[in-house]
């Protein structure tokens, strides 16, 4: 198999950052997903038996009190917490049924509508009602998780080789905030649809790449740094810096970009604000831009503050941790020349560390999907495992204590 480069690119011809490219070799189409599909199924269905097993013990052991959910008691609400309502209420009413609807605006269509689609297809010829869209939402985010599992698979193995990849995926399913894979929220589909864009353009496959990104800018916000990553991604597949590459580049991300384009456009002609969603982000969870360090001492200075209560606390320092621990490996990133993941997860953070506060950082970690394959590619390194150990030990920690919190309802970002 010819060698990689860091961005997942093959080395032979000049290229815009100096190294080398070629086609990409034919072994590559060849290459079985038959591993893929069952290294991640059986992890998949480890991680799942394990969580729920984890939080049936939780819910019928646990001293304090669980916030219990206004929805019907099943199977399906083990892991229905906070904004899971938000897009409970939109699957069901849409986004202004409510006399005064609660910002729902700030959170993007793609996920309800796979929720309501999947409870259509299970209940047909029935009015979706709240316990079948419970069933919906759950489905729409658990088989996206093991998708994304499966993409991130092939990507990590065609760079690294099988073993490195069962360690990429191992860490995405059973990562610090992958319960958010398994509640009723829209990590999982957003990842299945961003993992699967960046696996067709490392194989020069634009169309299919922007309409998998379009995909991920309808689920969420994050499609923006997405399509902007693809762009890269073009730019340096083609090699130089001509007329038809910049084109192409712009293609794909202007196709990426669609979906949240019309969904914008629909925002501006139903509320009459072409900034609606922003106006939510500001109303609802009080996001407004400020400069890193003034955000990391207020994110610094609740994680301290003794009057708050102590799972926002945790939760605060797990965002300076996480903050510091994500730029360490942009660092990385960057020495490895890989440009596209470089803007990946650079805007990622941008974007989270000039807000009010570092509100959610730590969660978004789930997305940054190069992050997690460069913690995995340390499993086979002759003097850096530690780095992957390490790693998978305080994700397994961290996961079991985010879904304690998780299940009874207690503040997790």
């Amino acid at each position: 198999m010819t060698a990689l480069d860091g961005a997942g690119l093959d080395r032979g011809a000049p290229r815009l950052d100096g190294s080398r490219r070629a086609s990409p070799p034919p072994s590559l189409a060849r290459v079985s997903w038959r591993p893929a599909l069952l290294g991640t199924a059986a992890i998949w269905v480890v991680v799942r038996l394990v969580l729920t097993v984890y939080s049936l013990v939780v819910t019928s052991t646990s001293t304090a009190v669980p916030v219990q959910p206004a929805v019907p008691h099943s199977f399906f609400t083990l892991l229905y917490h906070w904004d899971s309502s938000y897009f409970l209420e939109i699957a069901h009413n849409g986004y202004f049924a409510a006399a005064d609807p609660p910002d729902l605006q700030a959170f993007l269509p793609g996920y309800p509508l796979a929720g309501r689609l999947a409870t259509l297809v299970l209940f047909p010829g029935q009015g979706p009602t709240v316990p079948h869209l419970l069933v919906g939402l759950w489905l729409a985010a658990a088989i996206p998780s093991f998708v994304a599992g499966v993409g991130l698979w092939r990507i990590t193995e065609d760079r690294f080789g099988p073993r490195v990849a069962a360690g990429a995926v191992v860490l995405l399913l059973a990562g610090p905030y992958s319960v958010f894979l398994a509640a009723s929220y829209s990590e999982s589909l957003f990842l299945a649809f961003a993992v699967f864009a960046w696996y067709h353009a490392l194989r020069g496959r634009w169309w299919a790449a922007g309409l998998l990104a379009a995909g991920a800018s309808l689920t969420r916000i994050d499609g923006v740094f997405l399509a902007v990553a693809l762009g890269v991604v073009v730019l340096q597949e083609h090699g130089r810096l001509t007329r038809r590459a910049v084109l192409r580049a712009v293609g794909v991300v202007a196709l990426s970009l669609s979906t949240l384009v019309g969904y914008f456009v629909y925002l501006a002609a139903v509320t009459g604000d072409p900034l609606s969603w922003l106006t939510a982000e500001r109303h609802g969870w009080h996001r407004r831009f400020t400069v890193p360090w003034v955000s990391g001492l207020e994110t610094l200075r609740t994680a301290l503050d003794p009057a708050r209560s102590s799972p926002l606390r945790a939760q605060a320092l797990l965002e300076v941790v996480f903050a510091i621990l994500c730029l360490a490996g942009l660092v990385v990133l960057a020495r490895r020349r890989r440009w596209g993941a470089v803007i990946l997860v650079g805007s990622t953070l941008a974007s989270l560390m000039t807000s009010t506060t570092y509100l959610s950082l730590s969660r978004e970690s789930l997305l940054l999907f190069p992050l997690t394959m460069t913690v995995a590619s340390y499993r086979d390194h002759p003097s850096r495992r530690w780095v992957f150990r390490a790693g998978l030990a305080a994700s397994i920690l961290l996961l079991f204590f985010n879904t304690h919190q998780f299940v009874l309802g207690l503040w997790t970002q």
